[in-house]
C-alpha cells in the first residue's frame, strides 16, 4: 500500500486522475462496441500499450524498485495511451454519427430523415458542438484531455450516443417506406403507360366512328363497321 505523504502526493494524485481517465476511456469504448458490433483495433491496442505500461509499473513497486519518479513515468505512459484510446473512441462516435447520416440522407436525397428522426436538428446542433470543441482542443494539449473527458459526460455526447444506438432501426425504417415508395411509383407509371398504350390503340376506331358525325374524316378513317 502507497501511504499519501510529502513524497508521494504527486504520484498518488495522478493515480486517483489515471483511475478516472482509465474508466471513462472504457466506458465510452464499450459504446463504440455496442455501437459498430465490433473491435476497433487502433482503440484496442492503446488500451494494452496501457496495460502493459501498468504491468511494468505494479511489478517494480512489488519488488520495491520503482522511485517515484519512475512510477510517474510509466504512470505517464498509461495515461497516454488511455487519453488516446478515450480521443479515438469519442472521434469514432461523432464520426459513425456524421456518415450514417449521409447515407441515410442518400437513400431519399434527405426528404424524408425528419420524418424517422424527429431530434434530427438536435442531433445535427449536438456533433457540431462537439465537432467545435474537438477542433479547439486540438491546439490545446493542455486542456485536450479534460475537454474529452468533459465532451464524454456531456448531454450533447448522450444524445448522439442514443441516436447512433438506433440508426439500424431507422435506416431499415428509410429503406422501407424508400421501397414502398419505389413500388407505387413503378406501379402508377406501369398504370399509367399501359392506360396510354390502351387509348392509342382505341383511337383509331374511335376517330372512325366519329368520321360518322364528321363527314370531312370520312377520306382518312373510312366506315367503323
Amino acid at each position: 500500500m502507497i501511504v499519501k505523504n510529502e513524497e508521494t502526493s504527486d504520484l498518488i494524485d495522478r493515480i486517483d486522475e489515471f483511475y478516472t481517465l482509465f474508466g471513462t476511456a472504457e466506458e465510452v469504448y464499450k459504446s463504440v462496441q455496442s455501437i459498430t458490433s465490433t473491435i476497433d483495433f487502433k482503440i484496442h491496442n492503446e488500451f494494452r500499450y496501457c496495460a502493459r505500461a501498468l504491468r511494468e509499473l505494479v511489478g517494480e513497486l512489488i519488488n520495491g524498485e520503482c522511485s517515484q519518479a519512475t512510477a510517474l513515468n510509466k504512470l505517464q505512459r498509461a495515461e497516454h495511451a488511455a487519453k488516446n484510446a478515450l480521443n479515438d473512441s469519442i472521434d469514432l462516435v461523432v464520426g459513425h454519427a456524421v456518415m450514417s447520416l449521409e447515407q441515410m440522407a442518400g437513400i431519399d436525397s434527405g426528404k424524408q430523415l425528419i420524418i424517422f428522426i424527429p431530434d434530427l436538428r438536435i442531433i445535427f446542433d449536438a456533433i457540431k458542438a462537439i465537432s467545435k470543441e474537438i477542433q479547439e482542443s486540438r491546439n490545446n494539449h493542455e486542456t485536450r484531455i479534460s475537454t474529452y473527458v468533459e465532451i464524454s459526460t456531456s448531454a450533447d455526447f448522450n444524445k448522439i450516443i442514443d441516436f447512433c444506438s438506433n440508426i439500424p432501426i431507422i435506416e431499415n425504417n428509410i429503406r422501407t417506406e424508400h421501397g414502398n415508395l419505389v413500388r407505387q411509383s413503378r406501379k402508377f407509371f406501369l398504370t399509367s403507360l399501359f392506360t396510354i398504350l390502351g387509348i392509342i390503340m382505341a383511337l383509331p376506331k374511335f376517330l372512325s366512328w366519329l368520321s360518322i358525325f364528321i363527314p370531312v374524316l370520312k377520306p382518312w378513317f373510312g366506315t367503323p363497321f
